[in-house]
């Protein structure tokens, strides 16, 4: 299980606010507890989503225009190589339990949107909405 420190340290808050939760989490109700766990996996899902539909976008303005030519393989790699990153950050490489549930955490926390496990969500295909990513 990621630890509820390792979220709120790698969760896209502000220093002080990260330092104000780490102060108080071991004196806090269980259930404000989970309530600040929840809002981390949010906060982390969202901006891992963002950062992975901004460069799908921008691979594809770079098809668009004729500047670079891209693969299904070569969208797939970024969306391995940034949770390779985050796993990294959350200290959860190389343990499949704690890897199963970034994974399913970062789903339930983007809206339904699946991750890549290799799926046929293929943003090469032109029945792939761009703005969905």
């Amino acid at each position: 299980m990621i630890s509820k420190k390792t979220l709120i340290s790698i969760a896209p808050l502000k220093e002080e606010t990260k330092n104000d939760l780490l102060q108080k989490l071991e004196t806090m109700e269980e259930e404000k507890q989970m309530a600040i766990v929840d809002l981390c996996w949010d906060l982390i899902s969202s901006e891992f989503l963002t950062k992975l539909g901004f460069t799908r976008q921008n691979m594809m303005l770079e098809m668009a225009s004729g500047e670079k030519t891209y693969t299904k393989e070569d969208f797939d790699k970024v969306e391995e190589d940034m949770f390779s990153e985050l796993l990294q950050k959350l200290d959860a490489e190389g343990n499949d339990e704690k890897i199963d549930e970034v994974r399913k955490q970062l789903e339930e926390h983007s809206g339904g949107q699946t991750l890549n496990q290799n799926t046929s969500n293929d943003p090469t295909n032109s029945d792939n909405n761009p703005s969905s990513l």
